[in-house]
């Protein structure tokens, strides 16, 4: 019998995959994490929330006051923090994703220690034995159940959108998977499937389309860039006034960004928001005078920045997340002559993103060029072409890395990057994976990073750890693809992982 913890289903694609899943099993005492209440979401989900069985956690876990109700009449009982000390500060920072206007570090603590004796109680309750996520969680509360389930040893099925378009990601707790004994080598584009081979090397238009828009989006260096960029912010203060000032011709919005400050006003929270983008747009400027055009002909790592907070780097970047630290890595092992050019993701500044803010400083652009061997890049130059003519490409997890090594390139990240079992991907933790890996990387040809590329995505494809299908509506939709029949072959992919897990299925 499964006793289930399923983790952020938190749309209708969800949940059919929930319902597919739970009609080939047995299912006893379970908890759902949707993380919203039921009434938040669309009648048809709803609807959908109703059909399962569940011990339901149909709980706003979002906002303050219902996790101190939740610790005040649920769990009664304080429980040992056993978290990692890398556990607690990713979820101390995962926090300041729901606190725009800022919690020092006593209140996460009492946050913490609330959700914690309340999933306690639940995990004591239900006694998991299964894991089923549709995304790496990455919100606060759903990082901390997952994570604690995971130290607990419960075994995880997570499935993962994948750069590939039209394609997904089945995977447990760890990452990378392991390499059958004897791996296939030299694996050429056309023994991969014909679906396979047309998206790995097709166009992918919408991947264009959002790259070309976020780089028109990008902020730049010009005078006249600069006046499009001030109209930007003024636009966005202007709409934020106006929500604020009459928020009953426009929808409801539940401060989610917010939700771990004390409850306020839509004016209080529209002030504090644009008080908020006065200061962001300070810092956009004090980066952009600190930028240079890079010199293409010198040997160089192209370290692209990600946009926080994400997934990508919190949690899957665990302590580079500090991004920082992740330049000073490379700082200590780059070869001589060799520099670091750090691009800014385009879309950090955007004015839409206030929480954006809270993960950017000057400390943090001070740090980046402590060393004289790394130059800060305008956020409008091209990252084709700073992919195109560098040595290695260095990343947390970004799409970067994957499009580098399509190029043959070489690729350094410090996450929990999807391509990090490939060959030619050196997953570093340290200076002294670094420097392993810069000797190893000098000797790389494009031809054989491509090699491997290719090798690691067939096994990937053959261990039915990559599979055909979109991983959420709006990617099965903006692709074209049949959304019921993507929702059956991940629903059969599931069912086989759970079967091989060692549970019985009901189905005839």
């Amino acid at each position: 019998m499964i006793r289930c913890a399923a983790i952020d289903f938190n749309n209708e694609f969800h949940f059919e995959i929930l319902r597919g899943v739970t009609t080939h099993f047995e299912f006893g005492e379970s908890f759902l994490l949707h993380g919203f209440e039921a009434r938040d979401y669309p009648e048809p989900v709803q609807n959908l929330i109703e059909d399962f069985e569940f011990h339901l956690a149909s709980h706003d876990l979002m906002r303050i006051q219902y996790i101190e109700h939740l610790s005040r009449t649920v769990a009664t009982e304080r429980s040992i923090i056993g978290l990692p000390d890398e556990d607690r500060e990713m979820f101390f920072m995962l926090c300041d994703r729901a606190a725009l206007f800022g919690m020092d570090r006593i209140q996460k603590q009492s946050v913490l220690q609330m959700l914690h004796d309340y999933f306690t109680y639940v995990i004591n309750t239900c006694d998991f034995n299964l894991v089923l996520t549709l995304e790496t969680p990455h919100s606060f509360y759903s990082f901390l159940l997952y994570r604690m389930l995971v130290l607990k040893g419960v075994p995880v099925l997570r499935l993962e959108g994948h750069f590939l378009e039209g394609y997904s990601l089945v995977l447990g707790a760890d990452f990378p998977v392991e390499y059958p004994s004897e791996v296939p080598t030299g694996v050429k584009d056309t023994e991969l499937s014909s679906a396979l081979d047309r998206a790995l090397n097709g166009t992918n238009k919408h991947f264009q389309q959002w790259t070309q828009r976020e780089r028109e989006r990008a902020p730049g260096q010009s005078t006249q860039q600069r006046r499009k960029l001030r109209r930007q912010y003024q636009r966005q203060k202007l709409a934020n006034l106006v929500r604020g000032i009459l928020p009953m011709f426009f929808q409801k919005h539940h401060h989610g960004i917010a939700s771990l400050n004390p409850p306020m006003g839509d004016f209080n929270f529209r002030w504090r928001m644009n008080r908020l983008l006065v200061k962001q747009e300070e810092l956009l400027y004090y980066a952009l005078d600190r930028s240079h055009l890079p010199e293409l002909s010198k040997p160089y790592v192209y370290f692209a920045l990600h946009m926080q907070p994400e997934k990508t780097s919190l949690p899957l970047a665990g302590r580079f997340a500090r991004q920082q630290e992740a330049v000073k890595v490379l700082s200590e092992v780059l070869p001589p002559d060799w520099i670091i050019y750090v691009k800014e993701h385009p879309n950090q500044f955007n004015p839409a993103f206030p929480s954006n803010y809270l993960f950017r400083n000057r400390e943090f652009y001070d740090a980046l060029q402590s060393s004289n061997r790394v130059v800060l890049v305008p956020p409008d130059f091209s990252s084709q072409e700073l992919v195109a003519h560098s040595k290695v490409v260095a990343t947390l997890t970004g799409s970067v890395g994957w499009e580098a090594l399509r190029a043959g390139k070489p690729v350094i990240t410090f996450g929990e990057a999807y391509y990090n079992p490939c060959r030619s991907a050196y997953y570093c933790t340290s200076v002294h994976d670094c420097r392993l890996a810069f000797v190893k990387i000098q000797e790389a040809m494009p031809a054989t990073v491509r090699r491997n590329f290719l090798d690691h995505v067939h096994i990937l494809h053959q261990g039915n750890v990559l599979i055909p299908a979109a991983a959420s509506l709006k990617e099965a939709e903006r692709s074209g693809r049949n959304v019921q029949q993507d929702i059956d072959i991940i629903v059969s992919v599931l069912i086989q992982k759970i079967k091989n897990l060692g549970f019985q299925s009901i189905s005839t």
